[in-house]
């Protein structure tokens, strides 16, 4: 059986993508807080939030984990771990097997 990733997982990898090139080419910020991409799954999302580099990199130690602005999990496919004022750590619920 082959496993495929939902396009709500596909989305959230994409906006990780996109945090991660950010976090490369932003010079250490005075505060150590950096403006980061919503990771949701709406692919229509541009929302932005912020969180310290360590923050990122905690948020990102697992495959699977992303950071959504509060409000933007989606509770078919994410399981809220943390939630901080500024950004929910969610952990995706896995890949579905694909259709034959």
């Amino acid at each position: 059986m082959t496993v495929k990733k939902p396009r709500q997982h596909e989305i959230a990898d994409f906006f990780r993508a996109v945090n991660h090139r950010i976090q490369e080419l932003s010079a250490r910020s005075v505060d150590g807080v950096f403006d980061f991409v919503c990771e949701c799954s709406n692919e229509s999302c541009t929302e932005g939030m912020t969180l310290t580099a360590q923050e990122y990199d905690d948020t990102h130690s697992r495959a699977d984990s992303f950071a959504v602005r509060p409000g933007h999990e989606d509770p078919i496919f994410d399981e809220v771990v943390l939630r901080t004022p500024r950004y929910y750590l969610v952990i995706s619920r896995g890949a579905l097997p694909a259709r034959t």
